[in-house]
């Protein structure tokens, strides 16, 4: 299907909306397509800047909703953990669908916390299309956010 994205006050961009799955979950994402890759995820008004520069300058955007987040429906979240398995699902798929030559990541908030997991896991030569990674405002204390979720109800593993 497609989507309209608006940006600012008179642009907006049509995507192709796409429904993936990561260990049996859907994850909903929207594409739009130009020639790079860059993947984003969360936060809207941080997300939507970042895209829109990331477009001006030619690159494809992926953005996706984590689990328990927007469309992708109630699911446990690990607070970037299991979500940088989900992150590696959706790289290989843009991968195997789009073959980029380069792929770069913008996370903000979990999105940081899950780019931060997702280094530690599954950087290197496996995902030389990753030329950067940009972590915006990740967690200050993971235990904060861990407490936060409890208190709160929010599913965890």
């Amino acid at each position: 299907g497609k989507l309209t994205l608006e940006y600012g006050k008179n642009n907006s961009k049509t995507i192709e909306d796409d429904n993936l799955t990561s260990e049996q979950r859907e994850i909903k994402s929207f594409f739009q397509q130009i020639g790079k890759t860059s993947l984003s995820q969360n936060e809207a008004r941080a997300k939507a800047e970042a895209e829109e520069k990331a477009l001006q300058r030619g690159y494809q955007v992926v953005s996706y909703d984590a689990r328990n987040h927007g469309l992708s429906g109630k699911s446990p979240t690990t607070l970037g953990q299991i979500e940088a398995c989900d992150l590696q699902d959706i790289i290989d798929y843009v991968k195997t669908k789009y073959h980029p030559e380069k792929i770069g990541l913008y996370g903000f908030s979990m999105g940081a916390a899950t780019l931060i997991f997702w280094l530690g896991y599954f950087a290197g030569p496996s995902n030389s299309e990753v030329s950067f990674a940009i972590c915006e405002t990740p967690f200050d204390r993971f235990t904060t956010q861990y407490e936060r979720a409890l208190g709160s109800g929010i599913n965890y593993y």
